[in-house]
């Protein structure tokens, strides 16, 4: 399943990124910032992202996502398969790509290259 281009998507429906084929599988910030939706804030306005693990088993990862300065807290589904991370949100934004707690989280814990 392929991500259909400039199609807004609710984003509790998965967004795909793909993973690099190095044995580490590394998301780099570069691949993130390129899956970003259009309407995802700065990274000034976000405040202070606060993660919390939910939940971490058969492959799905469950967190929850504060960002300081915005009252929607989101509760993040990333399903890790082989060669992609499925990813949906809680908060039910009409996005493009990634929104703007998917975004946070993963900015949070990717490679800095």
């Amino acid at each position: 399943m392929k991500n259909k281009p400039q199609t807004l998507r609710d984003s509790n429906e998965p967004y795909i990124l793909w993973l690099k084929t190095d044995p580490l599988r590394l998301i780099t910030q570069k691949e993130i910032n390129d899956n970003k939706a259009i309407t995802t804030w700065r990274k000034e306005d976000w405040g202070r992202v606060r993660l919390q693990v939910l939940s971490a088993e058969n492959g799905v990862v469950r967190l929850s996502v504060a960002l300081q300065k915005h009252e929607k807290r989101g509760i993040l589904t990333i399903k890790v398969t082989d060669d992609q991370l499925h990813i949906s949100c809680s908060c039910g934004q009409r996005v493009e790509k990634l929104c703007p707690h998917a975004f946070a989280a993963l900015s949070r814990v990717s490679w800095p290259r």
